[in-house]
């Protein structure tokens, strides 16, 4: 279950193993369980929201011709470029297999 939602609890995989079996399982058992199988908890990778006027800029830097001479790179002061960025500072434990970072369904 907890590889199919990764922000599963144990207390939610516990019920639903009650509504389904009618077992009562004991939330410590699920999470050892859990923990068996090599799904580990973390907290997920940080990826930054991009507002739309830096998205823009990325894309119109991305779309630059590649055959550019180095006097034309250094005219584009990529060093100081500002890339604004913003999120949510709430704590989010997700879980994951043991040797897997990055989930594209996340």
């Amino acid at each position: 279950m907890a590889p199919c939602n990764p922000r599963l609890t144990a207390v939610n995989i516990r019920s639903e193993i009650y509504e389904y079996n009618d077992t009562p399982v004991s939330v410590w058992t699920v999470r050892r369980r859990v923990s068996k199988s090599g799904v580990n908890a973390r907290r997920p990778a940080h990826k930054p929201l991009i507002s739309e006027k830096n998205r823009g800029t990325r894309l119109d830097f991305a779309r630059t011709p590649i055959d550019w001479k180095s006097e034309q790179w250094s005219e584009k002061n990529i060093d100081r470029a500002l890339i604004q960025t913003w999120g949510s500072f709430a704590l989010v434990i997700i879980k994951l297999l043991a040797r897997c970072r990055w989930t594209p369904s996340l």
